[in-house]
């Protein structure tokens, strides 16, 4: 079964800092997992051309 932790907060409240330890700690465990942030994943190129800002890749809607 796969679960996700989603992490949220302001600009600057230490979401990433927070996200890296947590990834550290699940795989010094040994707990197979991913750190992925949203910011970054919105730069995949090339974007299509109808969502030049990737909006599609962050939406819940899917």
């Amino acid at each position: 079964m796969a679960t996700a932790l989603l992490i949220t907060g302001t600009l600057g409240a230490g979401k990433m800092a927070v996200a890296d330890a947590l990834g550290d700690l699940l795989a010094d465990a040994g707990v197979p997992n991913a750190v992925i942030d949203l910011g970054w994943l919105r730069r995949a190129l090339p974007a299509p051309p109808d969502d030049p800002f990737q909006s599609a890749l962050t939406s819940l809607r899917g």
